[in-house]
């Protein structure tokens, strides 16, 4: 299979025209990230590996909870465990890939939205807001899955303190925007804090529970 990205946890593969598998990184992988990230501090670094380590499985668990969860198994792009730890998903286009024509990446914002609160519904939030990303547009069905869904959380006052301090405004994602596009990125911005409020989290947390 043709390797087409890599993260922290997992390596992304080509598993046809419209599917991929996502395969754990290898220790020295995970090693070589930590480094860039953190120095070469024996101590720090030990931390760091138990703490992801620990994250990792509280994170496969959720993980295998959702995938068996019919009404949010588009949202994720159809997720099917291989094993404990590896799985496949519907091949997906960033949505980065689409800064250049406003309109269509306007409305992908607007879905990234809806599956956000169709994640509270059901007592989950997303933590990373990386969401040009983290997001994309599924190669089976169109529409807007979230990619990395380990990066999930069941704890309300996470998301709550998220929205308080507007995570989404120190990411990656809305920085590159910022620079690249400000005038898309002076749109999305307050497309997103108006959309993503305190009001709306109490009134959609854990709705459909």
């Amino acid at each position: 299979m043709e390797k087409i990205g890599e993260g922290y946890y997992y390596s992304v593969y080509a598993h046809g025209p419209d599917r991929v598998v996502k395969k754990q990184t290898s220790t020295a992988s995970k090693l070589s990230k930590l480094i860039a990230w953190y120095g070469h501090d024996p101590v720090l670094l030990a931390g760091k590996i138990s703490q992801l380590e620990a994250d990792a499985l509280d994170s496969i668990t959720r993980s295998k909870k959702l995938a068996d969860m019919p009404e949010l198994r588009a949202i994720l792009g159809h997720p099917v465990f291989i094993n404990d730890y590896e799985y496949e998903q519907d091949r997906a286009t960033p949505l980065e890939s689409f800064l250049d024509a406003e309109g269509e990446f306007l409305a992908y914002v607007e879905e990234y939205i809806d599956a956000n609160i169709l994640l509270w519904e059901f007592g989950y939030g997303e933590v990373v807001h990386n969401f040009t990303l983290n997001a994309g547009v599924s190669a089976v069905t169109g529409k807007v899955i979230l990619l990395d869904f380990n990066d999930l959380t069941q704890r309300k006052e996470e998301v709550t303190k998220d929205i308080e301090t507007k995570k989404w405004t120190t990411q990656v994602s809305m920085a590159r925007l910022k620079e690249s596009h400000p005038s898309l990125h002076a749109k999305v911005e307050p497309l997103l804090e108006s959309a993503l409020t305190l009001d709306k989290l109490d009134a959609h947390w854990a709705s459909r529970c």
